[in-house]
């Protein structure tokens, strides 16, 4: 069954109107019981925690009637109460109240604006990639449990790049590794087995569901102490478990807040498709390498171009540790130094003074 319903409407991402819609009149029942189990929340829980949510608008569309309903929470069960009778859109004037129903949504939802939070992703919303000739490379959608995560001709374009026996093939792989899927730092699947390959899409249903997206360098030095940490926590994961990610930058990280006001958020590290094992004699030298996020030099094993684990540390110092807005410390600077040099693993970054407390 569809998750998504088929009709949302965002106000600053906060999704306050929503519809089902069936072709015959005899399904209305069932257009509305989709109301209560299609995305019945105005935004991920996790991302505003403690925030009081509004009621939701909604509708139901069946054949030639139509009848609105708000759809709230109470006391942990999702309520769904008609605000109209039903509009026989076969006549004028159910057409004529359809309209007047509509009119007064739009009214509500303008009244609502001037003080929705600021929600940054949207329940319901899909995020897509496409290419230089505007072809789709990928899409995510946000559910509540999970985000759906397609990759577009996922074998012919990444050939001699991604390795999906890698992803999903055996109990002792990437995304069903059971160590890793404990790893809060690092994006992990929703079930075992959601993850698949349909037609040439690789689909992956990943959690967490939700995050803020960082697309650049935190503003303040404590802020990116802890989005440091939380991205090695990830990378000693991957590593101890013998494998390298390789696209370590700020869009591959997210951050998760708390579960209630006040509470510790986490830095988690997304985007593994890009992994490999670590022990991957492949020389990265040649094409389709180097990868994006990659500098033209000093990361590579010198002597044989293979991308090792430190590979990965030297990415870290140079995307997430360099082009800063505001001057690193003493302490940070070394430890941007030594990742840079491969003086230290992921596990004695970790240990690193600038990262102690944090």
């Amino acid at each position: 069954m569809r998750k998504r319903p088929d009709f949302l409407c965002w106000l600053d991402n906060v999704l306050l109107f929503k519809g089902e819609e069936r072709a015959e009149e005899a399904d209305l029942q069932d257009a509305i019981a989709a109301l209560a189990s299609k995305m019945p929340s105005t935004w991920h829980p996790e991302l505003l925690p403690g925030v009081a949510k509004p009621v939701m608008l909604a509708y139901a569309a069946a054949g030639d009637v139509l009848q609105f309903f708000s759809v709230h929470n109470k006391s942990g069960r999702i309520k769904v109460d008609p605000i109209s009778s039903r509009c026989d859109l076969g006549t004028p004037l159910g057409r004529a109240q359809a309209l007047h129903g509509t009119f007064n949504i739009v009214r509500l939802l303008a009244s609502y604006k001037p003080g929705a939070p600021r929600v940054p992703v949207a329940l319901g919303g899909v995020v897509k990639a496409t290419g230089a000739l505007g072809e789709p490379i990928r899409a995510v959608t946000f559910y509540e449990e999970f985000a759906e995560k397609c990759i577009y001709n996922f074998e012919e374009r990444h050939a001699g790049v991604n390795d999906f026996g890698l992803l999903v093939v055996g109990g002792s792989e990437l995304y069903t590794n059971t160590t890793l899927a404990q790893c809060p730092n690092l994006a992990r699947l929703h079930t075992p087995d959601a993850i698949r390959l349909s037609d040439t899409t690789l689909v992956l249903h990943l959690v967490p569901a939700a995050g803020v997206p960082q697309r650049g360098p935190p503003s303040d030095e404590a802020r990116l102490q802890q989005a440091v940490r939380g991205v090695l926590a990830g990378i000693e994961a991957l590593h101890s478990a013998g494998f390298v990610h390789r696209d370590i930058r700020w869009d591959n990280v997210i951050w998760v807040p708390g579960a209630a006001p006040g509470a510790a958020g986490t830095f988690v590290l997304i985007d593994l498709e890009h992994a490999a094992r670590a022990d991957s004699a492949q020389d990265c030298r040649q094409p389709p390498f180097p990868l994006a996020p990659w500098p033209e030099v000093g990361i590579l094993d010198p002597a044989d171009g293979r991308y090792t684990p430190a590979s990965d540390l030297c990415l870290v110092a140079h995307c997430l540790l360099t082009d800063l807005p505001f001057k690193l410390s003493a302490g940070g600077a070394d430890l941007r130094r030594a990742l840079a040099a491969r003086e230290l693993d992921a596990r004695g970054a970790l240990a690193h003074e600038w990262l102690a407390g944090v």
